[in-house]
């Protein structure tokens, strides 16, 4: 009931904020968007980090929006439904990749963020820069759980080569340890 509570009030909160005709808020050059050109099409998860911040995953956009807590705007992902392959050392623009209907997401302590990309049968990770605790236009994006196949097996074994059948959720507790809300 909490939950339901606070994710009212941060979508009448997103609302407001969403008919102040004028009013540009940017992270990044690339991304200076208009408060009132923002239109999320089926928001489904909502996570906040330790400085504020927020993280919607805007599933029906394929894109992360991130909402900084001095009210700067960016949006994660291409908005075209597909996969772009990560690896531990992938920089990608933040324009240039490619979700799936992400569903679920989540944040750690060091301000990186998780991703429950459930068109792709994923969880991915944005790792967010040292200094600002934020995930940036050039973060690295690692995917951490889940070889693309939907199913289930993987137990006992690397989480890369788990099938994972279009999960939902995705938390983080204060060691480390990922958990995968999967659907079946």
């Amino acid at each position: 009931m909490l939950a339901r509570s606070f994710l009212a009030l941060l979508f009448a909160c997103l609302a407001v904020m969403l008919v102040m005709p004028g009013v540009t808020f940017a992270a990044t050059p690339d991304t200076v968007t208009p408060m009132h050109n923002i239109a999320l099409a089926g928001a489904a998860g909502v996570a906040s980090d330790a400085s504020g911040n927020l993280y919607v995953a805007d599933t029906a956009n394929n894109q992360i929006i991130m909402v900084t807590a001095t009210g700067f705007i960016t949006r994660y992902g291409s908005g075209a439904a597909g996969f772009t392959p990560f690896t531990d050392t992938t920089v990608i623009s933040d324009v240039a990749v490619q979700f799936n209907a992400p569903v679920g997401i989540a944040t750690d302590s060091s301000g990186n963020v998780y991703v429950a990309d459930t068109g792709n049968h994923r969880i991915h990770l944005i790792v967010a820069d040292t200094t600002t605790k934020l995930i940036k236009p050039a973060s690295r994006i690692v995917t951490v759980a889940g070889n693309g196949s939907g199913g289930f097996s993987g137990d006992g074994a690397s989480a890369l080569s788990a099938s994972l059948n279009g999960p939902t959720g995705v938390a983080v507790d204060a060691s480390g340890n990922i958990y995968i809300a999967d659907n079946g």
